[in-house]
């Protein structure tokens, strides 16, 4: 509009195209230095476990739908939830999104690519999210909300290993 109006003389055509051709030959030098979008989404993960393994609640669910007692009370804010009987790894949906924003990995490719991967359950064809009570069978009476959550297979992860202490880090 302003060139129209004779104020400004730039190519905005010729500058356009310089930037996405800036954009685009920085963004393969980014995919190049850090990886495949798999191995990012994967190591993205980890990191994610790693930092809140002390923010993890681990208690077996029981034969009888009621949760048994823990096995490893969370130290901080509750963030995660192992169950050893089914393998499951369920993670606060709000705070694996903002771990993986903050890292500026997309995340719902990771998503995606972890699910391909057999990582992410679905619930339904690409749908990952499901309602859990991660809080239930905390000691203290601890009975916090349903939150959205993802659930991942904690044996594919190598999850039992950590929680075992017979590995410093998932896979």
């Amino acid at each position: 509009y302003m060139q129209k109006l004779g104020l400004i003389d730039w190519d905005l055509s010729r500058i356009y195209k310089q930037a996405v051709t800036s954009v685009a030959s920085v963004k393969a030098d980014v995919h190049a230095s850090v990886g495949s979008p798999e191995t990012m989404a994967r190591e993205t993960l980890a990191q994610f476990i790693n930092e809140n393994i002390n923010n993890a609640l681990i208690v077996s669910g029981g034969s009888s739908g009621a949760p048994s007692a823990p096995i490893q009370q969370p130290k901080g804010v509750l963030r995660m939830r192992y169950e050893p009987d089914t393998k499951d790894l369920v993670i606060v949906a709000s705070e694996l999104k903002k771990f993986f924003t903050e890292r500026r990995v997309d995340f719902k490719d990771s998503l995606s690519r972890m699910a391909k991967a057999k990582l992410l359950r679905q619930h339904k064809p690409g749908e990952y999210t499901t309602v859990r009570r991660i809080a239930a069978g905390a000691l203290g009476g601890l009975s916090a909300p349903a939150t959205r959550c993802y659930v991942f297979d904690g044996a594919a992860l190598g999850f039992e290993e950590v929680v075992d202490g017979s590995s410093d880090e998932p896979t």
